[in-house]
């Protein structure tokens, strides 16, 4: 005979004076919006398959897609730098919090170079509230983008530039073509580099292209690998340089080998979203790293200015003293042959 069944005791009325669980819930979703990457303004309409941006961002990437030369992309980027512009195709973190790096990032710009990301070295030694001592390292590095089509910049000094580039044994670079893919490549210890040749027409050799049209890479041997920032922590501060450090995954360097790209990635590389004026432009990628730990004081923007002040390149792209005084407004920039152009409007952006 089944046991009789227990009776449920009354539950007591929920008390209307505090919010049950549900109903906070409730409104904490009702009140949630979400906020855009780049500026971090909160806005409407979010769709979780395109990435968190605001209507002003999103109208201001569209404006990079459509610029109509090299001349104004590099001034899109200047302003990004500045922090005139909140948003590019290409990055979330945004570059103007290096301020220490401007002065030889808008020095890059001179020369056609556009930067897409960069860090500074740092090193830091510190205590947590509860005692504990940490060390933090970061090697510098930079990533860009330089055409090798531009009336302006002729290819030949290009190639050389990033020759020299590679040659610097203070320096782990990478470079490549945007609108090539890539055979499997190997190390050359002759060269000291990693290269890979072109897939191109089955009719052509790809090792008869020209050399800067190949994928390479100093990056290793090394114990750096794609680290580019490291940590440890300790008791005290004496036994910190005991502690083994541990690599940091939230940055490194993207592409190391030819692996690393895609296949069919070609002209979103540099930018992320294909611009339309850089096909004509083809463009080099390339990215240089500080390789030792302890030569965290050297200079890269000086370095590639210099490897750049060697192969012949001129600074043709150079703004004029009126942008430098004044600001964009009203200023006009130095266009080099091709002659100026007008600077794109601002009306959409949102500046900080």
């Amino acid at each position: 005979m089944p046991a009789p069944a227990k009776s449920k005791a009354p539950e007591e009325p929920a008390d209307p004076g505090e919010p049950s669980l549900t109903n906070f819930s409730r409104a904490l979703k009702a009140s949630w919006r979400p906020r855009c990457d780049m500026c971090d303004s909160s806005f409407d309409n979010f769709d979780p398959k395109l990435p968190m941006r605001c209507k002003p961002c999103a109208l201001t990437i569209d404006e990079w897609v459509e610029a109509p030369s090299w001349d104004i992309l590099l001034d899109h980027n200047r302003d990004f730098i500045d922090g005139l512009r909140t948003a590019t195709p290409y990055s979330i973190y945004p570059l103007y919090a290096y301020k220490a790096l401007h002065p030889g990032l808008h020095r890059l710009h001179d020369y056609g170079i556009l930067t897409t990301d960069a860090q500074s070295p740092w090193h830091k030694v510190g205590q947590e509230k509860d005692g504990t001592w940490f060390e933090v390292k970061e090697r510098s590095y930079l990533r860009c983008v330089i055409p090798t089509m531009h009336p302006n910049l002729p290819t030949a000094k290009v190639a050389e530039m990033v020759e020299l580039l590679l040659e610097n044994n203070r320096l782990e670079t990478v470079t490549f073509y945007e609108y090539y893919d890539y055979y499997a490549g190997k190390y050359f210890p002759e060269m000291s580099y990693r290269s890979a040749p072109p897939i191109i027409s089955r009719k052509s050799d790809p090792n008869k292209q020209p050399l800067y049209t190949f994928f390479r890479s100093s990056v290793g041997p090394s114990i750096t690998t794609r680290t580019v920032a490291k940590h440890r922590s300790a008791e005290t501060k004496n036994s910190l340089e005991w502690v083994k450090w541990k690599r940091c995954k939230h940055n490194r360097l993207p592409v190391v080998t030819e692996r690393d790209l895609p296949r069919g990635s070609m002209g979103r590389r540099a930018f992320g979203r294909e611009i339309t004026s850089a096909k004509k432009d083809r463009p080099i990628v390339f990215t240089v790293a500080v390789r030792d730990w302890a030569d965290l004081d050297l200079d890269l923007c000086q370095v590639v200015v210099d490897a750049c002040i060697r192969a012949g390149l001129e600074p043709v792209f150079e703004e004029t003293e009126a942008v430098a005084e004044e600001g964009i407004e009203g200023a006009e920039y130095k266009k080099g042959e091709v002659g100026a152009e007008e600077l794109p409007k601002l009306d959409n952006l949102q500046v900080d």
